[in-house]
């Protein structure tokens, strides 16, 4: 099981505390998608070489939003 302890801040803020000694928003945003991606086996995708190709299609009856991120090799998941 993953640990996600370092979040515990994000979840305070959430709830209205707003301690800046506690929390620093942008490191554990980074910590989380970071800890994600390597979970998934997909720290190439940080790369700044990486693509992000996004695209939306309606048809009237569905719509669907997707997004596909193109790193330097494929990684399969």
């Amino acid at each position: 099981m993953h640990n996600f302890q370092h979040l515990e801040g994000l979840f305070r803020q959430a709830q209205g505390e707003s301690s800046l000694s506690r929390l620093t928003p942008g490191d554990a945003l980074t910590d989380a998608v970071h800890d994600y991606f390597r979970h998934y086996g997909l720290e190439a995708l940080l790369n700044d070489a990486s693509e992000v190709h996004a695209g939306f299609v309606d048809t009237g009856r569905f719509a669907l939003w997707c997004q596909v991120w193109s790193p330097p090799r494929p990684v399969g998941t």
